[in-house]
Protein backbone atom coordinates (compact mmCIF):
# COMPACT_ATOMS: atom_id res chain seq x y z
CA UNK A 1 0.00 0.00 0.00
CA UNK A 2 1.34 3.59 -0.75
CA UNK A 3 0.48 6.22 1.20
CA UNK A 4 1.07 9.44 -0.90
CA UNK A 5 0.42 13.28 1.13
CA UNK A 6 0.92 15.98 -0.34
CA UNK A 7 2.41 19.51 1.60
CA UNK A 8 0.60 19.29 5.25
CA UNK A 9 0.36 16.62 7.94
CA UNK A 10 -3.06 15.63 8.93
CA UNK A 11 -2.40 17.47 12.54
CA UNK A 12 -1.41 20.97 10.60
CA UNK A 13 -4.12 20.72 8.34
CA UNK A 14 -7.05 20.34 11.03
CA UNK A 15 -5.36 23.26 12.83
CA UNK A 16 -5.15 25.45 9.98
CA UNK A 17 -9.16 24.86 9.23
CA UNK A 18 -9.72 25.11 12.60
CA UNK A 19 -8.03 28.57 12.37
CA UNK A 20 -9.85 29.24 9.04
CA UNK A 21 -13.17 31.77 8.84
CA UNK A 22 -15.68 29.70 7.83
CA UNK A 23 -17.88 30.08 4.81
CA UNK A 24 -21.81 30.08 5.70
CA UNK A 25 -24.74 31.47 3.61
CA UNK A 26 -28.29 31.07 5.33
CA UNK A 27 -30.09 33.00 2.30
CA UNK A 28 -28.71 30.13 -0.28
CA UNK A 29 -27.99 32.81 -2.74
CA UNK A 30 -25.62 31.55 -5.37
CA UNK A 31 -25.61 35.39 -6.41
CA UNK A 32 -24.31 36.30 -2.46
CA UNK A 33 -21.67 33.33 -2.82
CA UNK A 34 -20.22 34.89 -6.00
CA UNK A 35 -20.32 39.19 -4.62
CA UNK A 36 -18.37 37.52 -0.84
CA UNK A 37 -15.26 39.92 -0.47
CA UNK A 38 -12.29 37.35 -0.78
CA UNK A 39 -10.50 39.36 1.51
CA UNK A 40 -12.92 39.11 4.54
CA UNK A 41 -13.94 35.26 3.68
CA UNK A 42 -12.41 31.90 2.54
CA UNK A 43 -14.83 29.53 0.81
CA UNK A 44 -15.77 26.38 2.89
CA UNK A 45 -13.20 23.42 2.80
CA UNK A 46 -14.28 20.32 0.52
CA UNK A 47 -13.09 16.58 1.04
CA UNK A 48 -13.27 14.91 -2.14
CA UNK A 49 -13.81 10.90 -1.84
CA UNK A 50 -13.41 9.24 -4.81
CA UNK A 51 -13.27 5.20 -4.65
CA UNK A 52 -11.97 3.65 -8.61
CA UNK A 53 -11.55 0.15 -9.57
CA UNK A 54 -10.82 -0.50 -13.45
CA UNK A 55 -11.68 3.14 -14.17
CA UNK A 56 -8.74 3.69 -16.64
CA UNK A 57 -11.09 4.28 -19.81
CA UNK A 58 -13.31 6.70 -17.08
CA UNK A 59 -10.91 8.60 -15.11
CA UNK A 60 -9.41 10.92 -17.73
CA UNK A 61 -13.25 12.66 -18.33
CA UNK A 62 -13.71 12.46 -14.08
CA UNK A 63 -10.53 13.96 -13.00
CA UNK A 64 -10.44 16.40 -15.92
CA UNK A 65 -13.94 17.79 -14.84
CA UNK A 66 -12.57 17.79 -11.24
CA UNK A 67 -10.10 19.85 -12.13
CA UNK A 68 -12.01 22.30 -13.71
CA UNK A 69 -14.57 22.90 -11.17
CA UNK A 70 -14.81 26.62 -10.28
CA UNK A 71 -13.28 26.57 -6.89
CA UNK A 72 -10.48 26.89 -5.04
CA UNK A 73 -8.18 24.19 -5.20
CA UNK A 74 -6.30 25.57 -2.02
CA UNK A 75 -9.93 24.85 -0.07
CA UNK A 76 -10.01 21.49 -1.11
CA UNK A 77 -8.54 17.85 0.03
CA UNK A 78 -8.42 14.98 -1.93
CA UNK A 79 -8.75 11.11 -0.96
CA UNK A 80 -8.10 8.57 -3.71
CA UNK A 81 -8.02 4.91 -3.00
CA UNK A 82 -8.46 2.36 -6.03
CA UNK A 83 -7.62 -1.57 -5.67
CA UNK A 84 -8.00 -4.98 -7.08
CA UNK A 85 -7.65 -3.39 -10.91
CA UNK A 86 -6.93 -5.53 -13.78
CA UNK A 87 -6.69 -2.19 -15.77
CA UNK A 88 -3.83 0.76 -15.09
CA UNK A 89 -6.72 2.60 -13.44
CA UNK A 90 -3.68 3.68 -10.70
CA UNK A 91 -1.23 4.71 -12.95
CA UNK A 92 -3.85 6.73 -14.11
CA UNK A 93 -4.70 8.42 -11.37
CA UNK A 94 -0.65 8.63 -10.25
CA UNK A 95 -0.19 10.65 -13.36
CA UNK A 96 -3.28 13.35 -12.93
CA UNK A 97 -1.66 13.39 -9.62
CA UNK A 98 1.99 14.34 -10.78
CA UNK A 99 0.42 17.17 -12.71
CA UNK A 100 -2.41 18.66 -10.54
CA UNK A 101 -1.95 17.38 -6.80
CA UNK A 102 0.39 20.08 -5.96
CA UNK A 103 -2.32 22.54 -6.43
CA UNK A 104 -4.57 21.10 -3.60
CA UNK A 105 -4.55 21.50 0.32
CA UNK A 106 -3.70 17.55 0.82
CA UNK A 107 -3.66 14.81 -1.13
CA UNK A 108 -4.20 10.81 0.25
CA UNK A 109 -3.57 8.21 -2.61
CA UNK A 110 -4.52 4.44 -1.26
CA UNK A 111 -3.71 1.79 -3.92
CA UNK A 112 -2.83 -2.03 -4.03
CA UNK A 113 -3.59 -3.77 -7.28
CA UNK A 114 -3.06 -6.87 -6.13
CA UNK A 115 -4.69 -9.27 -6.18
CA UNK A 116 -7.04 -8.42 -9.22
CA UNK A 117 -10.20 -10.29 -7.75
CA UNK A 118 -11.83 -11.11 -4.95
CA UNK A 119 -12.33 -14.61 -4.08
CA UNK A 120 -15.88 -15.04 -4.30
CA UNK A 121 -16.35 -12.65 -7.83
CA UNK A 122 -17.61 -14.21 -11.03
CA UNK A 123 -16.31 -11.08 -12.90
CA UNK A 124 -15.23 -7.55 -12.85
CA UNK A 125 -18.86 -6.21 -12.38
CA UNK A 126 -19.77 -8.69 -9.68
CA UNK A 127 -20.91 -6.71 -6.56
CA UNK A 128 -20.27 -10.65 -4.42
CA UNK A 129 -20.91 -10.11 -0.51
CA UNK A 130 -17.08 -9.84 0.00
CA UNK A 131 -16.38 -7.10 -2.88
CA UNK A 132 -19.93 -5.40 -1.18
CA UNK A 133 -18.32 -5.43 2.55
CA UNK A 134 -15.08 -4.33 1.46
CA UNK A 135 -16.72 -0.98 -0.68
CA UNK A 136 -18.77 -0.23 2.68
CA UNK A 137 -15.64 -0.55 5.05
CA UNK A 138 -14.08 2.42 2.61
CA UNK A 139 -16.60 4.68 2.21
CA UNK A 140 -16.74 4.06 6.26
CA UNK A 141 -13.36 4.93 6.53
CA UNK A 142 -13.70 8.05 3.86
CA UNK A 143 -16.51 9.77 6.19
CA UNK A 144 -14.60 9.10 9.31
CA UNK A 145 -11.46 10.73 7.84
CA UNK A 146 -13.16 13.28 6.10
CA UNK A 147 -14.77 14.17 9.93
CA UNK A 148 -11.22 14.10 11.11
CA UNK A 149 -10.24 16.54 8.79
CA UNK A 150 -12.43 19.07 10.17
CA UNK A 151 -13.82 19.40 6.29
CA UNK A 152 -16.93 21.85 5.97
CA UNK A 153 -17.99 19.26 3.54
CA UNK A 154 -17.47 15.88 1.94
CA UNK A 155 -18.20 15.53 -2.36
CA UNK A 156 -18.46 11.94 -3.37
CA UNK A 157 -17.80 11.29 -7.00
CA UNK A 158 -17.93 7.76 -8.09
CA UNK A 159 -15.27 7.40 -10.74
CA UNK A 160 -17.34 6.81 -13.67
CA UNK A 161 -19.43 10.11 -13.01
CA UNK A 162 -18.71 13.18 -15.35
CA UNK A 163 -19.68 16.27 -13.13
CA UNK A 164 -19.17 18.65 -16.28
CA UNK A 165 -20.92 21.96 -15.02
CA UNK A 166 -17.77 24.37 -13.63
CA UNK A 167 -20.37 25.94 -11.05
CA UNK A 168 -21.35 22.66 -9.35
CA UNK A 169 -19.95 22.90 -6.19
CA UNK A 170 -21.10 26.34 -5.39
CA UNK A 171 -24.17 26.03 -6.81
CA UNK A 172 -24.65 23.08 -4.36
CA UNK A 173 -23.14 24.67 -1.17
CA UNK A 174 -25.75 27.61 -2.07
CA UNK A 175 -28.56 25.54 -1.61
CA UNK A 176 -27.97 24.79 2.25
CA UNK A 177 -29.03 21.15 2.37
CA UNK A 178 -27.72 18.48 4.95
CA UNK A 179 -26.91 16.54 1.55
CA UNK A 180 -27.53 17.24 -1.94
CA UNK A 181 -27.06 16.09 -5.39
CA UNK A 182 -26.72 17.42 -8.71
CA UNK A 183 -29.04 15.38 -10.84
CA UNK A 184 -26.73 13.63 -13.43
CA UNK A 185 -27.83 12.24 -17.18
CA UNK A 186 -27.86 8.80 -18.85
CA UNK A 187 -28.92 6.96 -21.62
CA UNK A 188 -31.88 5.46 -20.32
CA UNK A 189 -34.31 6.65 -17.51
CA UNK A 190 -31.41 5.85 -14.87
CA UNK A 191 -30.25 8.78 -12.47
CA UNK A 192 -28.33 9.32 -9.48
CA UNK A 193 -31.44 9.68 -7.04
CA UNK A 194 -34.61 7.78 -6.16
CA UNK A 195 -37.83 9.59 -5.87
CA UNK A 196 -39.38 6.12 -3.78
CA UNK A 197 -38.41 3.92 -1.24
CA UNK A 198 -40.01 0.61 0.01
CA UNK A 199 -40.04 -0.25 4.11
CA UNK A 200 -37.12 -2.47 3.00
CA UNK A 201 -35.07 0.20 1.30
CA UNK A 202 -35.50 -1.20 -2.15
CA UNK A 203 -36.01 1.44 -4.79
CA UNK A 204 -39.71 2.29 -6.06
CA UNK A 205 -41.05 4.30 -8.69
CA UNK A 206 -43.05 7.32 -8.02
CA UNK A 207 -44.91 9.86 -10.45
CA UNK A 208 -42.78 12.38 -9.14
CA UNK A 209 -39.49 10.99 -10.73
CA UNK A 210 -40.01 11.45 -14.95
CA UNK A 211 -40.74 15.24 -14.11
CA UNK A 212 -38.10 15.97 -12.49
CA UNK A 213 -35.37 13.68 -14.96
CA UNK A 214 -36.71 15.21 -17.73
CA UNK A 215 -36.93 18.84 -15.89
CA UNK A 216 -40.33 19.55 -16.69
CA UNK A 217 -39.76 20.76 -12.76
CA UNK A 218 -36.97 22.18 -11.85
CA UNK A 219 -35.29 22.74 -8.71
CA UNK A 220 -34.55 21.51 -5.40
CA UNK A 221 -36.35 18.40 -4.07
CA UNK A 222 -36.27 16.49 -1.03
CA UNK A 223 -36.10 12.47 -2.06
CA UNK A 224 -35.51 9.20 0.12
CA UNK A 225 -31.90 8.65 -1.95
CA UNK A 226 -28.98 10.47 -4.27
CA UNK A 227 -26.31 8.64 -4.72
CA UNK A 228 -22.29 8.39 -7.01
CA UNK A 229 -22.09 11.67 -6.72
CA UNK A 230 -23.21 14.42 -3.65
CA UNK A 231 -22.40 16.54 -1.59
CA UNK A 232 -22.38 16.07 2.74
CA UNK A 233 -22.82 18.88 4.82
CA UNK A 234 -20.59 17.41 8.07
CA UNK A 235 -21.17 21.31 9.86
CA UNK A 236 -24.09 20.12 10.85
CA UNK A 237 -25.32 18.19 14.05
CA UNK A 238 -26.42 15.35 12.43
CA UNK A 239 -23.12 15.11 10.22
CA UNK A 240 -22.28 13.06 13.33
CA UNK A 241 -24.38 9.92 12.94
CA UNK A 242 -23.95 9.64 9.62
CA UNK A 243 -22.78 5.80 9.13
CA UNK A 244 -21.99 3.88 6.14
CA UNK A 245 -21.32 0.19 8.01
CA UNK A 246 -23.87 1.04 10.95
CA UNK A 247 -27.43 1.32 9.85
CA UNK A 248 -30.40 2.19 12.38
CA UNK A 249 -31.46 -0.73 14.69
CA UNK A 250 -34.85 -0.85 12.67
CA UNK A 251 -32.77 -1.10 9.20
CA UNK A 252 -34.35 -4.35 7.44
CA UNK A 253 -32.96 -3.53 4.14
CA UNK A 254 -30.04 -5.28 2.20
CA UNK A 255 -26.34 -5.12 2.64
CA UNK A 256 -25.66 -2.43 0.76
CA UNK A 257 -23.61 0.90 1.13
CA UNK A 258 -26.05 3.70 -0.79
CA UNK A 259 -28.89 1.90 1.08
CA UNK A 260 -27.53 2.39 4.46
CA UNK A 261 -25.63 5.40 4.07
CA UNK A 262 -29.45 7.11 2.97
CA UNK A 263 -31.40 5.15 5.86
CA UNK A 264 -28.96 6.49 8.69
CA UNK A 265 -29.17 9.57 7.19
CA UNK A 266 -32.68 10.04 7.51
CA UNK A 267 -32.69 8.94 11.13
CA UNK A 268 -30.14 11.52 11.69
CA UNK A 269 -32.51 14.50 10.44
CA UNK A 270 -30.18 14.69 8.03
CA UNK A 271 -32.58 15.37 4.36
CA UNK A 272 -31.20 14.56 1.05
CA UNK A 273 -32.15 16.60 -2.03
CA UNK A 274 -31.88 16.40 -5.96
CA UNK A 275 -30.86 19.69 -7.65
CA UNK A 276 -31.98 19.70 -11.94
CA UNK A 277 -31.89 23.43 -12.24
CA UNK A 278 -29.03 23.17 -14.35
CA UNK A 279 -26.97 20.03 -16.84
CA UNK A 280 -24.78 19.53 -13.97
CA UNK A 281 -23.31 16.22 -15.68
CA UNK A 282 -23.62 12.70 -17.03
CA UNK A 283 -22.56 9.16 -15.99
CA UNK A 284 -23.17 5.41 -17.09
CA UNK A 285 -26.99 4.05 -16.97
CA UNK A 286 -26.57 0.86 -14.27
CA UNK A 287 -24.30 -2.15 -15.41
CA UNK A 288 -25.22 -5.79 -15.76
CA UNK A 289 -23.40 -7.37 -12.89
CA UNK A 290 -22.68 -10.10 -16.66
CA UNK A 291 -21.04 -7.24 -18.33
CA UNK A 292 -17.18 -7.92 -19.02
CA UNK A 293 -14.63 -5.06 -18.69
CA UNK A 294 -14.16 -4.41 -22.22
CA UNK A 295 -18.05 -4.12 -22.38
CA UNK A 296 -18.08 -1.57 -19.71
CA UNK A 297 -15.55 0.46 -21.35
CA UNK A 298 -17.89 0.40 -24.34
CA UNK A 299 -20.64 1.82 -22.47
CA UNK A 300 -18.67 4.97 -20.90
CA UNK A 301 -17.41 5.55 -24.51
CA UNK A 302 -20.89 5.67 -25.90
CA UNK A 303 -21.70 8.64 -23.26
CA UNK A 304 -18.61 10.74 -25.07
CA UNK A 305 -20.49 9.82 -28.40
CA UNK A 306 -24.06 10.73 -27.04
CA UNK A 307 -22.37 14.37 -25.96
CA UNK A 308 -20.52 15.43 -28.94
CA UNK A 309 -22.66 18.38 -29.23
CA UNK A 310 -25.19 20.28 -27.54
CA UNK A 311 -28.35 22.19 -28.17
CA UNK A 312 -27.91 25.70 -27.82
CA UNK A 313 -29.94 28.78 -28.95
CA UNK A 314 -27.35 29.27 -31.55
CA UNK A 315 -27.61 25.96 -32.94
CA UNK A 316 -26.37 22.53 -32.71
CA UNK A 317 -22.65 23.20 -31.25
CA UNK A 318 -20.24 21.16 -31.49
CA UNK A 319 -19.14 20.44 -27.57
CA UNK A 320 -17.27 17.39 -26.85
CA UNK A 321 -16.57 16.11 -23.33
CA UNK A 322 -12.82 16.82 -22.86
CA UNK A 323 -10.66 14.40 -20.68
CA UNK A 324 -8.01 16.14 -18.31
CA UNK A 325 -4.55 16.97 -20.59
CA UNK A 326 -2.68 16.10 -17.30
CA UNK A 327 -3.35 12.74 -18.71
CA UNK A 328 -1.51 10.84 -21.74
CA UNK A 329 -4.53 8.94 -23.74
CA UNK A 330 -3.38 6.11 -26.44
CA UNK A 331 -3.33 6.43 -29.97
CA UNK A 332 -6.57 4.59 -31.09
CA UNK A 333 -5.97 2.12 -33.82
CA UNK A 334 -8.22 3.39 -36.80
CA UNK A 335 -9.64 0.73 -38.79
CA UNK A 336 -12.30 0.35 -42.40
CA UNK A 337 -13.53 -2.80 -40.82
CA UNK A 338 -13.13 -4.30 -44.00
CA UNK A 339 -14.03 -2.14 -46.27
CA UNK A 340 -12.57 -0.84 -49.02
CA UNK A 341 -13.54 2.66 -47.93
CA UNK A 342 -15.69 4.55 -45.08
CA UNK A 343 -17.50 7.88 -47.08
CA UNK A 344 -18.73 10.57 -44.85
CA UNK A 345 -21.20 12.75 -46.65
CA UNK A 346 -20.63 16.61 -45.63
CA UNK A 347 -21.57 19.81 -46.69
CA UNK A 348 -18.88 22.12 -47.16
CA UNK A 349 -20.74 25.26 -44.96
CA UNK A 350 -22.11 22.62 -42.34
CA UNK A 351 -18.79 22.55 -40.78
CA UNK A 352 -20.11 21.88 -37.25
CA UNK A 353 -21.43 18.91 -38.40
CA UNK A 354 -17.93 18.03 -39.53
CA UNK A 355 -16.04 18.57 -36.75
CA UNK A 356 -18.48 16.52 -34.61
CA UNK A 357 -18.65 13.50 -37.32
CA UNK A 358 -14.77 14.08 -37.68
CA UNK A 359 -14.38 13.28 -33.72
CA UNK A 360 -17.17 11.06 -33.09
CA UNK A 361 -15.17 8.35 -35.87
CA UNK A 362 -11.94 8.68 -34.67
CA UNK A 363 -13.51 8.24 -30.81
CA UNK A 364 -15.02 4.81 -32.74
CA UNK A 365 -12.12 3.88 -34.17
CA UNK A 366 -12.48 4.16 -37.67
CA UNK A 367 -10.80 5.80 -40.41
CA UNK A 368 -12.83 7.23 -42.69
CA UNK A 369 -12.71 9.70 -46.10
CA UNK A 370 -14.53 12.80 -46.18
CA UNK A 371 -16.77 13.41 -49.28
CA UNK A 372 -18.02 17.01 -50.34
CA UNK A 373 -21.73 16.83 -50.80
CA UNK A 374 -23.23 18.95 -53.42
CA UNK A 375 -24.49 21.85 -52.24
CA UNK A 376 -28.10 22.28 -53.36
CA UNK A 377 -27.61 26.39 -53.16
CA UNK A 378 -25.20 26.60 -55.65
CA UNK A 379 -27.28 24.62 -58.22
CA UNK A 380 -29.03 26.23 -61.00
CA UNK A 381 -30.47 25.65 -64.56
CA UNK A 382 -27.40 25.91 -66.43
CA UNK A 383 -25.55 23.63 -64.08
CA UNK A 384 -28.14 20.67 -64.29
CA UNK A 385 -28.30 20.75 -68.12
CA UNK A 386 -24.16 20.84 -67.52
CA UNK A 387 -24.52 17.65 -65.40
CA UNK A 388 -27.29 16.26 -67.69
CA UNK A 389 -29.95 15.99 -65.04
CA UNK A 390 -33.16 15.85 -65.44
CA UNK A 391 -35.95 15.64 -62.57
CA UNK A 392 -38.78 12.40 -63.90
CA UNK A 393 -41.76 14.23 -64.95
CA UNK A 394 -44.41 12.23 -62.79
CA UNK A 395 -42.55 12.31 -59.85
CA UNK A 396 -44.53 14.46 -56.69
CA UNK A 397 -43.61 14.45 -53.48
CA UNK A 398 -46.34 12.14 -51.85
CA UNK A 399 -46.19 14.55 -48.59
CA UNK A 400 -46.27 18.05 -49.79
CA UNK A 401 -47.32 17.52 -53.58
CA UNK A 402 -44.20 18.97 -54.95
CA UNK A 403 -41.23 18.30 -57.28
CA UNK A 404 -37.82 17.45 -55.92
CA UNK A 405 -36.06 20.54 -54.42
CA UNK A 406 -32.57 21.59 -55.27
CA UNK A 407 -31.18 20.29 -52.19
CA UNK A 408 -33.10 16.77 -53.02
CA UNK A 409 -31.01 17.04 -55.83
CA UNK A 410 -27.85 18.08 -54.43
CA UNK A 411 -28.09 14.94 -51.63
CA UNK A 412 -28.81 12.65 -54.71
CA UNK A 413 -25.52 13.53 -56.79
CA UNK A 414 -23.64 13.06 -53.43
CA UNK A 415 -24.57 9.56 -52.91
CA UNK A 416 -24.30 9.11 -56.98
CA UNK A 417 -20.33 10.99 -56.83
CA UNK A 418 -19.73 7.67 -54.21
CA UNK A 419 -21.36 5.23 -56.41
CA UNK A 420 -19.42 6.63 -59.40
CA UNK A 421 -16.01 6.52 -57.68
CA UNK A 422 -16.10 2.82 -56.78
CA UNK A 423 -16.65 2.07 -60.29
CA UNK A 424 -14.05 4.06 -61.35
CA UNK A 425 -11.92 2.94 -58.38
CA UNK A 426 -12.97 -0.31 -58.63
CA UNK A 427 -13.72 -0.72 -54.65
CA UNK A 428 -15.47 -4.05 -54.02
CA UNK A 429 -17.75 -2.74 -51.23
CA UNK A 430 -17.72 0.56 -49.29
CA UNK A 431 -19.59 2.04 -45.85
CA UNK A 432 -21.42 5.12 -46.17
CA UNK A 433 -22.43 7.63 -43.67
CA UNK A 434 -24.47 11.29 -43.86
CA UNK A 435 -23.23 13.55 -41.15
CA UNK A 436 -26.45 14.02 -39.51
CA UNK A 437 -26.10 10.78 -37.45
CA UNK A 438 -25.74 9.49 -33.65
CA UNK A 439 -24.80 6.09 -33.31
CA UNK A 440 -26.07 3.41 -31.56
CA UNK A 441 -23.91 1.67 -28.29
CA UNK A 442 -21.82 -1.18 -29.84
CA UNK A 443 -21.22 0.04 -33.40
CA UNK A 444 -18.26 -1.65 -34.20
CA UNK A 445 -19.16 -4.88 -32.50
CA UNK A 446 -22.40 -5.23 -33.76
CA UNK A 447 -20.89 -3.79 -37.26
CA UNK A 448 -18.28 -6.91 -36.92
CA UNK A 449 -20.60 -9.51 -35.88
CA UNK A 450 -23.08 -8.66 -38.79
CA UNK A 451 -20.38 -9.11 -41.60
CA UNK A 452 -19.27 -12.22 -40.08
CA UNK A 453 -22.53 -13.20 -40.58
CA UNK A 454 -22.66 -12.33 -44.27
CA UNK A 455 -19.48 -14.44 -44.52
CA UNK A 456 -21.19 -17.39 -42.81
CA UNK A 457 -24.35 -17.44 -44.47
CA UNK A 458 -23.55 -16.38 -48.01
CA UNK A 459 -25.43 -14.03 -48.19
CA UNK A 460 -26.19 -12.59 -51.80
CA UNK A 461 -26.22 -8.70 -51.20
CA UNK A 462 -26.01 -5.09 -52.85
CA UNK A 463 -27.06 -2.79 -50.78
CA UNK A 464 -27.38 -3.13 -46.87
CA UNK A 465 -29.08 -0.16 -44.53
CA UNK A 466 -27.24 0.71 -41.28
CA UNK A 467 -29.82 3.31 -40.90
CA UNK A 468 -33.11 4.48 -42.20
CA UNK A 469 -36.41 5.34 -41.20
CA UNK A 470 -39.03 2.21 -41.28
CA UNK A 471 -42.08 3.55 -43.29
CA UNK A 472 -43.63 0.02 -42.68
CA UNK A 473 -43.33 -3.35 -41.20
CA UNK A 474 -44.85 -6.04 -42.69
CA UNK A 475 -42.47 -8.35 -45.12
CA UNK A 476 -39.71 -7.71 -42.62
CA UNK A 477 -38.76 -10.63 -41.66
CA UNK A 478 -35.43 -12.50 -40.45
CA UNK A 479 -33.08 -13.42 -43.14
CA UNK A 480 -32.52 -17.24 -42.95
CA UNK A 481 -29.65 -17.90 -40.36
CA UNK A 482 -28.97 -14.33 -39.37
CA UNK A 483 -29.58 -12.64 -36.03
CA UNK A 484 -28.44 -9.06 -37.23
CA UNK A 485 -30.57 -8.64 -40.78
CA UNK A 486 -33.72 -8.67 -42.04
CA UNK A 487 -35.50 -8.27 -45.38
CA UNK A 488 -35.84 -4.39 -46.38
CA UNK A 489 -39.37 -2.96 -47.29
CA UNK A 490 -39.77 0.79 -48.22
CA UNK A 491 -38.23 3.22 -46.01
CA UNK A 492 -36.77 6.62 -46.04
CA UNK A 493 -33.86 7.97 -45.25
CA UNK A 494 -30.40 7.36 -46.74
CA UNK A 495 -28.06 7.72 -43.02
CA UNK A 496 -25.67 4.89 -43.66
CA UNK A 497 -25.34 2.15 -45.87
CA UNK A 498 -22.73 -0.54 -47.29
CA UNK A 499 -23.01 -1.17 -51.09
CA UNK A 500 -20.69 -3.78 -53.11
CA UNK A 501 -19.35 -3.30 -56.71
CA UNK A 502 -22.23 -5.02 -57.89
CA UNK A 503 -24.60 -2.86 -56.50
CA UNK A 504 -23.26 0.01 -57.52
CA UNK A 505 -23.18 -0.73 -60.88
CA UNK A 506 -26.74 -1.75 -60.69
CA UNK A 507 -27.67 2.11 -59.28
CA UNK A 508 -25.70 3.93 -61.97
CA UNK A 509 -26.50 1.32 -65.06
CA UNK A 510 -30.35 2.78 -64.84
CA UNK A 511 -29.35 6.49 -65.57
CA UNK A 512 -30.59 7.59 -62.70
CA UNK A 513 -29.82 11.16 -63.04
CA UNK A 514 -31.81 11.61 -66.20
CA UNK A 515 -34.81 10.69 -64.95
CA UNK A 516 -34.35 11.46 -61.13
CA UNK A 517 -36.53 11.42 -58.12
CA UNK A 518 -35.16 11.26 -54.71
CA UNK A 519 -32.33 9.12 -53.31
CA UNK A 520 -34.30 7.80 -50.50
CA UNK A 521 -37.35 7.06 -53.38
CA UNK A 522 -34.77 5.58 -55.75
CA UNK A 523 -33.42 2.81 -53.78
CA UNK A 524 -36.92 1.41 -52.61
CA UNK A 525 -37.66 1.64 -56.65
CA UNK A 526 -34.66 -0.21 -57.13
CA UNK A 527 -35.11 -2.98 -55.01
CA UNK A 528 -38.84 -3.09 -55.66
CA UNK A 529 -40.95 -2.37 -52.90
CA UNK A 530 -41.98 1.42 -54.21
CA UNK A 531 -45.64 1.91 -53.75
CA UNK A 532 -46.31 3.93 -56.48
CA UNK A 533 -46.41 1.88 -59.73
CA UNK A 534 -46.59 5.14 -61.90
CA UNK A 535 -43.15 5.45 -62.03
CA UNK A 536 -41.43 2.12 -62.27
CA UNK A 537 -41.24 2.03 -66.02
CA UNK A 538 -38.43 4.44 -66.01
CA UNK A 539 -36.21 2.33 -63.82
CA UNK A 540 -35.48 -1.42 -65.32
CA UNK A 541 -34.36 -3.46 -64.01
CA UNK A 542 -35.31 -3.66 -60.11
CA UNK A 543 -33.42 -6.02 -58.57
CA UNK A 544 -31.54 -5.03 -56.54
CA UNK A 545 -31.31 -7.28 -53.42
CA UNK A 546 -31.27 -4.75 -50.38
CA UNK A 547 -31.45 -6.02 -46.61
CA UNK A 548 -31.26 -4.08 -43.35
CA UNK A 549 -29.30 -4.46 -40.40
CA UNK A 550 -31.83 -5.11 -37.51
CA UNK A 551 -31.72 -3.44 -34.93
CA UNK A 552 -30.41 -0.39 -36.54
CA UNK A 553 -27.19 1.04 -35.57
CA UNK A 554 -27.54 4.32 -36.37
CA UNK A 555 -30.14 7.12 -36.05
CA UNK A 556 -30.72 11.09 -36.79
CA UNK A 557 -29.34 13.18 -34.43
CA UNK A 558 -32.30 15.43 -35.00
CA UNK A 559 -35.95 14.67 -35.76
CA UNK A 560 -38.58 16.86 -37.92
CA UNK A 561 -39.79 19.39 -35.21
CA UNK A 562 -37.24 19.14 -32.50
CA UNK A 563 -34.93 22.32 -31.84
CA UNK A 564 -32.15 22.39 -34.18
CA UNK A 565 -33.43 20.35 -36.78
CA UNK A 566 -32.05 21.23 -39.75
CA UNK A 567 -33.04 19.80 -43.72
CA UNK A 568 -30.67 21.00 -46.28
CA UNK A 569 -32.47 18.73 -48.65
CA UNK A 570 -36.67 19.19 -48.50
CA UNK A 571 -36.36 22.93 -47.14
CA UNK A 572 -34.33 23.86 -50.64
CA UNK A 573 -36.58 25.22 -53.55
CA UNK A 574 -38.75 23.29 -56.04
CA UNK A 575 -36.55 22.50 -59.02
CA UNK A 576 -38.96 22.71 -61.34
CA UNK A 577 -39.49 26.64 -60.19
CA UNK A 578 -35.99 27.46 -60.36
CA UNK A 579 -35.54 26.21 -64.06
CA UNK A 580 -38.60 27.58 -64.81
CA UNK A 581 -37.28 31.10 -63.76
CA UNK A 582 -33.78 30.19 -65.17
CA UNK A 583 -34.55 29.61 -68.56
CA UNK A 584 -38.66 30.34 -68.64
CA UNK A 585 -38.65 26.62 -69.47
CA UNK A 586 -40.02 23.09 -68.22
CA UNK A 587 -36.32 21.20 -66.54
CA UNK A 588 -38.69 18.16 -67.97
CA UNK A 589 -36.79 16.64 -70.98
Amino acid sequence: VILRSVHVSLERFAFILLLTPIFWTLSGSFEQLETLDPERLQWPTVFVAILARNKAHSLPYTLGYLERLDYPKSRMALWIQSDHNIDNTSAVIQEWLDGVGHLYHHVDFYHQDSPNYFPDEEGANHWSAIRLRHVIKLRQQTLEYAKKRWADFMFSIDADNLVSNPRTLKLLIAQNRPIIAPMLESSTAYSNFWCGMTEKGYYMRTEEYMPILERKRKGVYPVPMVHSTFLVDLRREGAKQLSYDSPPDDYVGPEDDIIQFAWGARHAGMEMFIMNTEEFGYFPSALDENMIHEEETLKFKQILLDHMSRDTAEGYVFDPLVPSPHISRENKTATKMGFDEIYVINLKRRVERRKRMVHTLKEIGLEFKLTEAVDGLTLNASVLKKMGVTVLPEYRDPWSDRSMTMGEIGCFLSHHKIWEEMVEKDLDWVLVFEDDIKFEPFFKRRMYKMLNEIEEIRLDWDLIYVGRKRLKLEGEHWVMGSTTMIHVTYSYWTLGYMINQRGARKLLDVKPITKMIPVDEFLPMMFDDHPDNKYKYAFEPRDLKAYSAEPLMIYPTHYTGEANYITDTEAGADARQVIQEDTGSSPIV
